[in-house]
């Protein structure tokens, strides 16, 4: 956030970190991995960002943070190093809700949302359903009561040796198959209970995974040549109501 208001500059200041490659080795985010790369790029990031927006700290009027939802360590490095930023300046520290952030997107990217809204969030790590009654104002209807939608489909990517970030792949393989191939868990919810399971589903693709998994693993994917139907078995349980 800068002092001059706003004052048009050579660029927006949005810089992030990738850090797929790290992931990709473990099939998933490993959560003390994350946090310690958190600590070794997070100074770099921001004094890129400050120089692609053409300020300096000089210019900065407040620091904003998320504070959560997350995994703990990297939130506490997050943390840790804006709240040392914001008093080394002098300027207000301004905590984020790391899931109002998504829905304010919506805004950002198609202007107001009319109220009131019904908003499904649906990220790597979290799967929730807010009511949206004011601006700034949410209320959770339900969520995942284990895994999000993203973590069930990094777990089954990982089982059927498709890489990381799984999604995108099961999501390119949905379309070329059948999806009552298997006959795979539902994630039910009552209207009494609206926090649905998610984690059922990897649970159930195990056993035909393992029926059809030959006993030295190939250098391909032996899931894509052995089971192609799993992943649009999958891809349309995670989804379907």
């Amino acid at each position: 956030m800068r002092r001059d208001g706003g004052r048009r500059r050579r660029g927006n200041g949005r810089r992030r970190a990738a850090v797929g490659v790290i992931h990709r080795e473990w099939g998933g985010v490993v959560p003390e991995l994350a946090s310690r790369q958190h600590v070794r790029d997070v100074c770099g990031v921001v004094e890129r960002a400050l120089d692609d927006a053409g300020i300096g700290f000089s210019d900065v009027g407040a620091v904003a943070v998320t504070q959560g939802p997350g995994l703990v360590g990297s939130l506490l490095v997050g943390v840790a190093f804006a709240k040392s930023l914001a008093w080394s300046l002098g300027v207000p520290l301004v905590p984020v809700h790391h899931l109002a952030g998504h829905i304010e997107s919506l805004v950002l990217h198609h202007g107001e949302l009319p109220l009131p809204a019904v908003v499904l969030v649906v990220s790597g790590g979290h799967t929730s359903l807010y009511l949206v009654r004011e601006p700034g104002t949410y209320q959770l209807i339900g969520r995942t009561r284990d895994d999000a939608a993203g973590e069930a489909y990094d777990k089954v990517a990982k089982l059927l040796g498709l890489g990381y970030p799984g999604g995108p792949v099961i999501d390119r393989l949905a379309k070329t198959g059948r999806d009552d191939a298997y006959d795979l868990p539902m994630p039910r919810m009552t209207h009494a209970d609206r926090n649905a399971p998610e984690g059922t589903e990897p649970a159930g693709l195990l056993p035909p995974a393992l029926e059809h998994r030959p006993p030295v693993p190939p250098v391909l994917p032996w899931m894509i040549r052995r089971s192609p139907t799993s992943a649009p078995a999958f891809s349309a349980s995670s989804s379907r109501p």
